[in-house]
């Protein structure tokens, strides 16, 4: 049972990782290592993990999430000065920040 729990979470990891670097370049279906595509994630879950209907909202949530200077440009947009961004994880990851309308 433990085996089994552990392969789950590990199969889990590696799908969350691969969908990670798939996001980068999500624009023309991302490609990730070995030639993994975005649209891929949701059928390498239904192999290994119990909820593959969960890897399905995580590929649609990343394609309709905006690029960094797309979600800039809302945030600006919505008043917030001096807005920036940082990339981390290769840009998987952006932290923005902005200053608070006056």
């Amino acid at each position: 049972m433990r085996r089994s729990r552990a392969m789950s979470l590990l199969a889990t990891a590696v799908l969350l990782a691969a969908t990670a670097a798939c996001s980068s370049g999500k624009g023309s279906g991302g490609s990730g290592p070995g030639g993994v595509k975005l649209p891929d994630i949701p059928k390498l879950a239904s192999l290994v993990s119990s909820n593959p209907v969960a890897y399905e909202y995580l590929a649609e949530s990343i394609q309709a999430w905006p690029d960094q200077g797309a979600l800039a440009d809302l945030i600006g947009a919505a008043g917030w000065r001096r807005v920036e961004w940082r990339n981390l994880s290769g840009g998987v990851v952006a932290l923005h920040r902005a200053q608070a309308p006056t």
